[in-house]
């Protein structure tokens, strides 16, 4: 009997390990993308290609060792030995390899750029086609062997390096400085920020600079990642040529960084907000390692997702519902070095601490006791297989940055570029087995796991009052929830018309464009384009000329809340709720916008509820609500967030310029923040009688891949519907004051630097053509590469000198802004230097520039043609301010018709005698 019964167990417990092997079988890695290829020289160096018929190229030059590699003596050595990178190599001298770069079409900046982090270091060269790669591989060798480490570069470096410091390292912390210090207090990270300080950059050691560089930079610490149209027989020669030989050099050993497995400090942050912020409330939960290994592993990623989404919904209605102020409201993710946070967090009025937190409190309980409601589930359901239906449109639209980066970030964190197929695979399984349960479940589980509290706290508050009832709060939130009630409103359809439209006119382009146009009944031009890359997605814009331009004055700042009190309230049948919910299960994204000279709505539905799309289109022109309480709410953000702004000092700064600018009755004026107060209900509705009944030749821009035919009733049903009456054109003069030159001197900076700003203004322009937008594009590139080259390199007086129009579209002024943030010493320096850059620009533009800043413009407009979009955005944008929509479909072209003569007469009545000048200077507080 005693042997039976333990053969009985015996088998009992092979059953038991046989069963639970059967349950939980092992983790299934992620499989690389095979279209990647990996080889490995024999000094250690790797290389990883990844062929494309399209003409851009990426490249990435990864090294493996970055702040922490540094020792006492060479703090922030790693970030400026990468600036050095471009002060000049042994193949190229100086700044050339940024002029060389910039003449073949590329940006510095935006294309040829670089980083330093903790544990890499990663050079950046984006390339329009393929004729400067050896180039591009000479200079990525020159890195890894031959910088030139020239002690007067060197020391003009010093000055730009301490310039990035004082504008990157703010003294006066806001709240995301303040949590990243809190979070990495304690790990190998805290005293180790790559860029240093200013007295570790200022006592620079030029030997342990050395140092570094020949201790750190070895090949087989060493990656190159190239994407794009190139011949691989060819450039694996050429890696060969410039990489095989660099050989390793002995160095002294020292204990590598820890990469996971870090212990971040996750106490609670209760903590003083600095001038512009306002008063906030989060939960961060730790959801450990960053990188995704395993099939598992990504599904886990995928449900904090769906996490996100769902919480950052519920707080969504709940806030609209209870006619709540909320400023800033979201859920996401949160990357330190190799670890992964979950973040929600809302930011609010300082009087309504109480009552929000409580009902971000009490509905962060309802999802983790209760979960979600069926309607809820389904609108996951709906946005996971629009995101497998999509998969290959996305994957196919993405461009040679966005591949070479994605490659990029699996090697610095070591996670593999997944196969397609692979994770089409799981996604499809993640779809197949999503019920209520499981994301029930993984809510409980993520919101019953540890948290830590982050709590921006007001000058209007009592920080220490606040920091006693943090355990209240975590009680608040901890306590078993109430069950609600259903949150999501039955579903609602939009309205129909009652009559139909008609089209007037229609015809097909012959441009080889696939272009398509209507002429509806009410005055409304349909613009279209088949574009068969889009997939199921459609993409339209229905815009008019007008904005702010064209209301009463006493509406000017009803308009800047306008769009918000209306998407709180709802259109049709619909409350803001209601509406959001039915957005996003029926995959739609509405935007309207309210400009200083346009206005419209911005749209992207997918085929299968385009009917839904012009529906909703015909609702927002015909039937808008306006809800007296969603209306105070938005005043009360709309209040907090100006009073928060208009009180900092970079706020007053811009007030007072704003003011010397500009006569009380411009739309671009600074309004009082008492003129709130008189928003009412009324004023909403008068702005959407102004703008959305009257044609000022609104056009309607569609991308997709359809027949026009199947648009036709469409439009005749939804578009051509819409009433409304045809209203005067006029022109967009501004209201400035007259003057010839103002200045603007405060001591009002809470930080140790100054921040200067020349504003140059022509009032007296012609209406812009499409050339126009052009020149002007092109002279901002010769002005920022003038400052990057005189006031940045050659005076070592600002890391980021800049220049930007601040003109809007057929307003008849040009309104131009060159700024800088510098040492309070150099002020005035900065302010000869800017003087200077504009003389020079009068008197000596050169065909060199013209060229290299039209061939910039042209590369970086090419994308925009696989960018459905911004596609529909441009065409739109040219469309309604009747500029020539043939310089889209041929940039370079367009740059062609633009010579010497056209830069250098728009450049003088840009700057030249009839400009105005306003001169403004932010200096630091006088100690008291």
């Amino acid at each position: 009997m005693l042997k039976t019964f333990t053969r009985l167990l015996t088998v009992l417990a092979v059953i038991s390990i046989t069963l639970g092997c059967a349950s939980s079988p092992p983790p299934v890695a992620l499989k690389s993308n095979p279209n990647w290829s990996s080889y490995t020289l024999e000094n250690g160096f790797t290389y990883h290609l990844r062929q494309s018929d399209k003409a851009p190229v990426s490249m990435r030059l990864i090294v493996h060792s970055g702040s922490l590699q540094e020792t006492e003596d060479q703090l922030g050595y790693a970030h400026f030995l990468e600036h050095m990178a471009f002060n000049g190599t042994k193949h190229f001298q100086g700044n050339e390899i940024v002029a060389l770069f910039e003449q073949a079409g590329a940006s510095f900046g935006a294309d040829v750029n670089a980083y330093t982090s903790y544990h890499e270091t990663v050079y950046k060269l984006d390339l329009p086609s393929n004729e400067k790669m050896d180039e591009g591989l000479l200079w990525f060798a020159d890195i890894s062997q031959h910088i030139d480490l020239n002690e007067g570069e060197i020391e003009k470096e010093k000055g730009v390096v301490i310039g990035e410091i004082r504008r990157s390292r703010p003294e006066n912390k806001p709240l995301a400085y303040k949590y990243y210090d809190n979070v990495i207090e304690g790990t190998q990270y805290q005293t180790r920020d790559p860029i240093g300080t200013r007295a570790t950059i200022q006592n620079l050691s030029v030997t342990e600079l050395k140092s570094y560089y020949e201790q750190w930079y070895q090949p087989a610490r060493t990656e190159l990642v190239i994407y794009g149209n190139f011949d691989r027989a060819n450039i694996e020669a050429m890696i060969s040529e410039r990489f095989a030989s660099w050989e390793n050099t002995p160095s002294t050993k020292q204990l590598e960084p820890l990469q996971t497995g870090q212990r971040y400090n996750f106490t609670d942050l209760v903590t003083a907000l600095e001038d512009g912020e306002n008063p906030s409330y989060g939960m961060v939960f730790d959801r450990g390692d960053r990188a995704i290994l395993t099939l598992e592993d990504q599904q886990e990623a995928w449900l904090d997702e769906i996490a996100h989404t769902v919480i950052q919904h519920r707080l969504s209605t709940r806030f609209m519902d209870a006619a709540l102020p909320i400023i800033a409201l979201y859920s996401v993710d949160y990357t330190l070095p190799y670890q992964r946070l979950f973040i929600t967090e809302m930011a609010f009025p300082t009087e309504k601490r109480e009552q929000n937190q409580a009902l971000f409190q009490r509905s962060i309980g309802e999802l983790r006791d209760y979960g979600i409601s069926q309607d809820e589930f389904e609108l996951i359901q709906s946005e996971w297989q629009t995101r497998l239906d999509d998969l290959d449109t996305d994957w196919n639209n993405t461009d040679a940055v966005g591949h070479v980066n994605g490659k990029t970030t699996t090697l610095t964190i070591r996670q593999p570029a997944q196969d397609r197929e692979q994770y089409r695979e799981n996604l499809i399984a993640l779809n197949d087995s999503l019920s209520i349960k499981k994301v029930n479940r993984h809510l409980d589980r993520l919101l019953s796991s540890p948290y830590q509290l982050v709590v921006g706290v007001d000058k209007q508050e009592n920080i220490e009052e606040l920091t006693a009832k943090s355990g209240d709060w975590r009680n608040a939130t901890n306590l078993t929830a109430d069950k609600p009630l259903s949150l999501i409103a039955a579903n609602t359809a939009f309205n129909t018309p009652k009559a139909a439209g008609t089209v007037v006119n229609q015809q097909a382009l012959n441009q080889g464009q696939n272009i398509h146009t209507w002429s509806l009944s009410n005055g409304i031009d349909v613009w279209y384009q088949k574009d068969t890359k889009v997939g199921n997605k459609v993409h339209m814009v229905l815009a008019s000329r007008g904005g702010k331009a064209v209301l009463d004055s006493d509406l000017y700042i009803t308009s800047d809340i306008a769009i918000n009190a209306v998407s709180r309230s709802g259109i049709g049948d619909f409350t803001g709720s209601s509406l959001d919910a039915h957005l996003r299960r029926h995959d739609l994204t509405l935007l309207p916008f309210i400009n200083f000279t346009h206005h419209g709505v911005e749209l992207q539905s997918n085929q299968k509820n385009l009917t839904d799309s012009f529906a909703a289109l015909h609702t927002i022109f015909t039937d808008i609500n306006v809800d007296p309480a969603q209306l105070d709410a938005v005043k009360q953000e709309f209040r907090q967030s100006v009073s928060t702004y208009i009180n900092s000092p970079l706020g007053q700064f811009n007030k007072a310029l704003n003011h010397v600018s500009y006569q009380p009755s411009s739309r671009h004026y600074f309004a009082e923040i008492e003129e709130i107060d008189a928003i009412d209900v009324n004023k909403v509705e008068r702005i959407h009688s102004e703008l959305f009944t009257k044609n000022r030749n609104y056009q309607l821009v569609i991308i997709g891949n359809l027949e026009a035919s199947d648009l036709t009733p469409l439009l005749r049903k939804y578009i051509a519907s819409i009433p409304l009456s045809n209203t005067h054109d006029q022109q967009f003069d501004i209201a400035y004051k007259d003057y010839k030159s103002e200045r603007v001197d405060v001591s009002l900076n809470t930080e140790k630097s100054s921040y200067y700003l020349l504003r140059m203004t022509n009032p007296h322009m012609q209406p812009s053509s499409a050339k126009d937008i052009f020149i002007d594009d092109m002279v901002q590139r010769m002005l920022t590469q003038r400052l990057t080259a005189y006031v940045r390199e050659e005076l070592s007086l600002d890391y980021a000198p800049s220049a930007f129009s601040a003109i809007q579209d057929s307003e008849l002024a040009s309104d131009w802004l060159l700024v800088a943030d510098t040492d309070p010493k150099d002020v005035e320096k900065v302010e000869l230097a800017i003087d200077e850059v504009i003389k020079g620009l009068l008197s000596n533009v050169n065909q060199m520039e013209v060229d290299s800043t039209g061939s910039q413009l042209a590369n970086d407009m090419i994308p925009i043609k696989d960018d459905a979009p911004q596609k529909a955005w441009f065409f739109a944008r040219y469309l309604i301010h009747d500029y020539d929509t043939k310089a889209l479909f041929n940039p370079k072209e367009q740059v062609k018709k633009i010579s010497l003569d056209d830069v250098q007469k728009r450049v003088e009545l840009l700057f030249g005698r009839d400009a105005m000048v306003v001169k403004g200077i932010l200096r630091p507080k006088a100690k008291s």
